[in-house]
C-alpha cells in the first residue's frame, strides 16, 4: 500500500474549505444575520445550509424539513462538484489513480484533495439533511457545537479516504465517471431543450425580482425562485459547445481511466449461450486471438459477453467476427440500434475487418442488414431492360454503415497497399508495427457524409487505380480510421485478415491499446 501525498492532499483540501467557506460566508450575509455568516465562515458551510435554515423556523412539518434538509446537502455536493470542476481544468492531464501517491506530482495530489472534499462533504450533506429533518430538535442543541461538529467531519473525511484509498482504483474510476455522466447529461438536457429552460429561467428571474423588491430576500418564495433560477441556468451554462466539449473530454478521460474494462463479443445472442456462432468474413482470427491479446495487460480487464449484454459497463467491445455481428432481433434490427446507442453514449466499438455490420446473423443463418442488390441488364431485344437482383450482395450505400455513419468505403477486391503515418503523436509510427508497412486493404473508409458522424484516420494508404493504359491517380483511404460520433467512437477496420499476415492483426491490436491511451490523456482521439 503506497502512502498518500499528504501535503498535495492537505493543500488540496485547505483550498477547497476555504472556498465553500466564503461562499457560505456571502450566502450567510445575503439571507442570515452576521452571527451565521461567522458560523459559515469556521465550519464552511454553502449557501444551502442557510436557505434550509431560514426555511425550516417556518416550515415545522417533518415531511419538509427532511425534503428540504436532504436538498440541501446535496447542493453541498453540487457546490463542491463546482469547485473540483474549476480546479481540474487548472491542469492540462487529468488525476491518474498512479499519479496520486507520487510526491513529485503536487498538482495531482492536489486534485485528489479536492476529490477527498467532494465525498467528504458530499457524505456530510446526507447526514447533515437526514439528522435536521428528522431530529431538528437534537439538532438544534447539538450541531452548532464544534467538537460534535468536528466529529462528524472526521467520520465522513475517514469514510472517504476508505472509499478512495482502501478500496480498488476501479471504484475511484466509477465515482469519477458517475460525476462527470451526471454533469454531461444536465449539459445535454440544457442542449435539447434549450428553449425550455430559457423560459423556466425567465419565468423564475421575474418571480425572483418580484419577490426582493416586495418582500425582501428574507423570504421563502423569494429565495426558492433564486434557487430555481440557478437549477435552470447550470444546463443552459454547461449546454454552450465549449462547456460541452470540454465535459466531454473530462468525462471520456475518466472513462478510460486504468484499468479499461473490454468486452469481446463471443457470438451467442444471450448468457445462455444457445444456438450457432456465426461466421468471420474477411477475418481468419478467431474470438479467443482477441481476448488473448488483452488478457495479460494490465491496463485492461477482458471479458467474454452476448450481444445482450452491450452496455455501459464496457469501455471498448470487440466485434471479432468481420463483416458480420449477432443480431437478436433480425425484424427491427434491435441488436444494431443497441450498437449504435452504446456508441452514442460514450463507448466505443471496434469492428475487425471488412465493412462493418454488412451481414448479421441470427443465431441459426446469415443476413443482409441492407436490401438486396438490384440492378439492370440488356436483353437481347434491343430497347428493353432486364430487372436482375443479387440474392447474396447489398449495395455499400444500402448497408447499414452508410445509413447510420454516413461512411463510405472502398469497393476494391482485397489488395497489399503500402500504409503511412498520420500526423499524431499517438499513431505516428503505427505503419512499422509488424516491421512489413503493408497491409492486405478491404473496404477502408475514406469519407463521412453525414454532420454528426466525424472521421478520424489513424493510418493512411496510398491506392493506385490504373484510368488508362499509361496512366494511374492515387486514391487515399484509411484502413484503420475511428468515427467520432455523439459522445463515443466507431473503429473501422478496413482490413482482410489473414493468419498468413500476422503483421496486420499486430497494427489492429496496437491501435486499440493506442486508442485506450489517447483517450486516457487527452479525452478525444
Amino acid at each position: 500500500m503506497k502512502t498518500p501525498n499528504w501535503k498535495a492532499t492537505s493543500l488540496g483540501i485547505a483550498a477547497f474549505l476555504l472556498g465553500f467557506s466564503f461562499t457560505g460566508l456571502f450566502a450567510g450575509m445575503l439571507v442570515h444575520e452576521e452571527g451565521h455568516a461567522v458560523l459559515c465562515i469556521l465550519y464552511g458551510l454553502p449557501f444551502s445550509w442557510s436557505l434550509a435554515h431560514v426555511v425550516y423556523e417556518r416550515s415545522p412539518n417533518p415531511l419538509i424539513n427532511i425534503t428540504i434538509g436532504l436538498a440541501g446537502g446535496f447542493a453541498q455536493a453540487l457546490s463542491s462538484l463546482i469547485l473540483l470542476w474549476f480546479a481540474i481544468n487548472l491542469e492540462k492531464n487529468f488525476l491518474h489513480a498512479e499519479s496520486v501517491t507520487d510526491k513529485k506530482h503536487l498538482k495531482q495530489g492536489v486534485f485528489f484533495g479536492f476529490e477527498l472534499a467532494f465525498l467528504t462533504i458530499t457524505f456530510h450533506g446526507i447526514i447533515n439533511g437526514i439528522w435536521e429533518g428528522l431530529f431538528y430538535q437534537s439538532y438544534e442543541q447539538l450541531y452548532d457545537n464544534l467538537l460534535v461538529w468536528g466529529a462528524i467531519i472526521i467520520l465522513c473525511g475517514s469514510t472517504s479516504y476508505y472509499a478512495l484509498y482502501r478500496r480498488p482504483f476501479r471504484f475511484l474510476k466509477k465515482t469519477r465517471v458517475s460525476i462527470w455522466k451526471v454533469v454531461l447529461n444536465l449539459a445535454n438536457w440544457g442542449r435539447r431543450y434549450k428553449g425550455d429552460f430559457i423560459a423556466g429561467a425567465i419565468a423564475f428571474l421575474i418571480a425572483f425580482l418580484a419577490g426582493w423588491i416586495i418582500q425582501g430576500l428574507n423570504n421563502i418564495a423569494t429565495l426558492f425562485s433564486l434557487f430555481g433560477l440557478i437549477i435552470v441556468l447550470i444546463p443552459l451554462t454547461l449546454a454552450r459547445e465549449n462547456f460541452f466539449r470540454l465535459l466531454l473530454k473530462r468525462f471520456t478521460m475518466a472513462r478510460f481511466q486504468s484499468p479499461v474494462k473490454i468486452g469481446v463479443l463471443n457470438g451467442y445472442l444471450t448468457k445462455s449461450k444457445v444456438g450457432k456462432l456465426p461466421n468471420r468474413p474477411y477475418t481468419e482470427y478467431e474470438p479467443i486471438d482477441w481476448y488473448n491479446s488483452f488478457l495479460s495487460r494490465p491496463t485492461f480487464e477482458i471479458d467474454w459477453i452476448a450481444v445482450s449484454e452491450v452496455s455501459g459497463k464496457y469501455d471498448i467491445i470487440i466485434n471479432p467476427f468481420g463483416e458480420m455481428y449477432p443480431e437478436a432481433d433480425k425484424p427491427n434490427l434491435l441488436t444494431l440500434r443497441k450498437i449504435v446507442r452504446y456508441v452514442q453514449d460514450g463507448g466505443v466499438f471496434i469492428n475487425v475487418a471488412g465493412l462493418a455490420f454488412y451481414y448479421l446473423w441470427d443465431g441459426e443463418k446469415q443476413d443482409l442488414t441492407g436490401p438486396l442488390y438490384e440492378t439492370y441488364q440488356i436483353r437481347q431485344i434491343p430497347g428493353l431492360l432486364e430487372r436482375k437482383v443479387l440474392l447474396r450482395v447489398s449495395h455499400l450505400l444500402d448497408s447499414w454503415l452508410y445509413k447510420q455513419f454516413g461512411i463510405r468505403t472502398t469497393f476494391f477486391d482485397p489488395a497489399l497497399v503500402d500504409v503511412y503515418p498520420i500526423a499524431d503523436e499517438y499513431f505516428k509510427d503505427l505503419d512499422r508495427v509488424g516491421i512489413q508497412t503493408k497491409v492486405l486493404e478491404f473496404r477502408s473508409a475514406y469519407r463521412s457524409e453525414k454532420d454528426i458522424a466525424t472521421l478520424i484516420p489513424l493510418l493512411k494508404a496510398h491506392y493506385k487505380i490504373q484510368v488508362a493504359p499509361k496512366e494511374e491517380i492515387t486514391f487515399e483511404c484509411y484502413p484503420i480510421a475511428a468515427v467520432s460520433y455523439y459522445k463515443g467512437y466507431l473503429i473501422l477496420n478496413g482490413m482482410k485478415l489473414e493468419k498468413a499476415r500476422p503483421q496486420d492483426f499486430e497494427k489492429v491490436v496496437d491501435a486499440i491499446i493506442r486508442i485506450a491511451e489517447k483517450l486516457r490523456l487527452k479525452g478525444r482521439l
